[in-house]
């Protein structure tokens, strides 16, 4: 499907509502330049992490343009629950059955040293307050023996294996009720993670990139074309603002990103998810981030101010338009999508609210969940159909670049994306046989055409 441009105006989360985003109505100049060397589509996390790493890569003569259809962390990066979780034993079994042992302790090796990349360069960075990043632990909730049990054989292949991350806690019945408050939990684990405020980091690493000249700003100016002249460049038309000849475009559009490259619409999808924040009396749990094991429903739970952000529903069903879907009806592997194949956050769909409010009253019946609200949005992810993502050339498309479709994990992996896709344009990365070609878009599609001449 083609997503469209994103809402003009979509529901603020909570985040949003409650900081004002420096960067919501940015331009560099009063008009778009002419032209630039590379051009950045997208101003969220993975467009900071790949302006940020391309700035240190270029030489200072080379023009870096970010271009944002909305504010800077507008879309799923100032709308997320705010976990940062790398993979642990979750998934690993099926990770294996699909892209085999190798790949699957790669990945969590790759993603462990990212977390611990990100929270180092807060503290050097001084964003670390800023970002308010508190290490909380991720406990994951299981509901059924059956799950249970599959949870306990991935923590023991973990544990075959030897690995840094493998450390986790793992909780039988009485404990894992004691520790959650649930009384319908059959067990539980619980690994190293993070919670933070993803945007306020993100509006951080913009602001200092444009504070040190390094590169140029246009928000609120949608991409509506890209076009190829016969010199190789890039005619990249805005909505309102005209157009910008690019030598190379970075597509960092996550869940838009078939509205411009109409080619990979079959093998990508816009998924809406369902998130709200409550304000609780006082700490609910020690722990401070949770998810259920089917990943329905997650929590976090901010130390600064008892906001519980409790999103998920993607297992919930409507018999009447079926807006939430199976993952077997869309031809995903590997992954339990559920959820809902649309580009929109500008509105919710009440029969999410009732099962997130459901979820919270059943799995946590002594808690005094408030009657209201202090915010309750949607956001759109990026999916694959591998459940991999793209991250690479677009092969037919000479000099155009895409890091995105995340599958709803892209807080572990946006940063090192970035910086992988950085490198790949300015072709500083030439490995053989790197593992990471796994995410290449070429290896697992056939991408089409789009050298449309003007």
């Amino acid at each position: 499907m083609d997503p469209g441009l994103p809402e003009k105006y979509p529901l603020p989360s909570w985040w949003l509502k409650n900081s004002k985003n420096p960067l919501g109505d940015y331009q560099s100049s009063p008009k778009l330049p002419n032209k630039t060397d590379i051009l950045i589509i997208g101003a969220g996390y993975t467009g900071a992490s790949t302006a940020h790493h391309l700035a240190k890569l270029v030489p200072s003569s080379c023009s870096i343009t970010v271009i944002d259809a909305r504010g800077v962390a507008e879309g799923a990066t100032g709308r997320n629950g705010g976990h940062l979780i790398p993979y642990n034993h979750r998934n690993i079994l099926r990770d294996v059955e699909l892209f085999g042992v190798d790949y699957a302790l790669w990945r969590r090796d790759l993603e462990w040293a990212n977390v611990q990349e990100i929270v180092k360069f807060l503290k050097d960075s001084g964003i670390d307050k800023i970002a308010q990043i508190q290490k909380g632990d991720n406990v994951m909730a299981y509901c059924t023996q059956e799950a249970w049990q599959r949870a306990k054989e991935e923590v023991a292949f973990v544990k075959r294996h030897d690995r840094e991350w493998g450390d986790c806690q793992v909780w039988e019945a009485e404990e894992a009720r004691k520790q959650l408050k649930s009384p319908d939990v059959v067990g539980a684990i619980k690994i190293e993670a993070y919670q933070m405020f993803p945007a306020k980091w993100i509006w951080q690493v913009f602001t200092n990139l444009l504070k040190e000249g390094k590169i140029a700003l246009y928000t609120n100016s949608p991409v509506t074309a890209i076009t190829k002249y016969s010199s190789g460049a890039w005619k990249v038309q805005t909505e309102h603002r005209g157009s910008i000849t690019a030598q190379k475009v970075i597509h960092c559009t996550n869940g838009w990103m078939g509205h411009l490259i109409p080619q990979i619409r079959d093998f990508c999808y816009p998924v809406s998810e369902q998130v709200m924040a409550l304000k609780m009396p006082k700490p609910v749990w020690q722990n401070k981030g949770f998810v259920w094991h089917n990943v329905a429903h997650y929590i976090i739970q901010r130390e600064k101010d008892n906001i519980v952000i409790v999103g998920g529903g993607r297992s919930t069903t409507d018999g009447s338009n079926r807006p939430f879907v199976d993952h077997d009806e869309v031809d995903f592997i590997g992954t339990n999508l559920g959820g809902m194949i649309r580009a929109n956050d500008s509105s919710i769909y009440p029969v999410l609210h009732n099962d997130i409010r459901q979820f919270l009253r059943s799995h946590f019946p002594n808690e005094p969940w408030p009657e209201f609200e202090e915010a309750e949005w949607a956001g759109v992810q990026g999916y694959t159909k591998d459940h991999l993502p793209y991250i690479g050339p677009l092969e037919t498309c000479p000099n155009q670049y895409i890091s995105a479709g995340f599958n709803g994990h892209g807080m572990p992996l946006c940063w090192w994306a970035g910086r992988r896709i950085a490198e790949m344009a300015v072709g500083e990365n030439q490995a053989v046989d790197d593992p990471a070609d796994i995410f290449l878009p070429g290896t697992r599609m056939n991408i089409g055409n789009l050298n449309t001449k003007l």
